[in-house]
């Protein structure tokens, strides 16, 4: 359960409607790239949300997902 907890709630115990936003965005991650976010990706030790920023800045975000989505088009995969 605390893989989906918004870093304000685990931390200071703040509830809000954006709670729920962040734990939606965090099981829209797992399920697009295959990946649990507690689980720490090779020697990088970036959880799966701080990769994803990572890559979203870079514009790599594509990157991230699964192998099985790899038919998909980048431009359907990107939105």
């Amino acid at each position: 359960m605390q893989r989906y907890m918004s870093p304000e709630y685990a931390m200071e115990d703040i509830f809000s409607k954006k709670s729920d936003v962040y734990s939606f965005g965090v099981l829209l991650l797992e399920f697009f790239s295959g990946k649990k976010n507690t689980v720490f990706l090779s020697s990088t030790a970036l959880s799966l949300i701080e990769l994803a920023w990572e890559l979203w800045k870079q514009g790599d975000s594509v990157e991230l997902r699964d192998n099985s989505m790899a038919s998909c088009p980048k431009e359907e995969v990107s939105k």
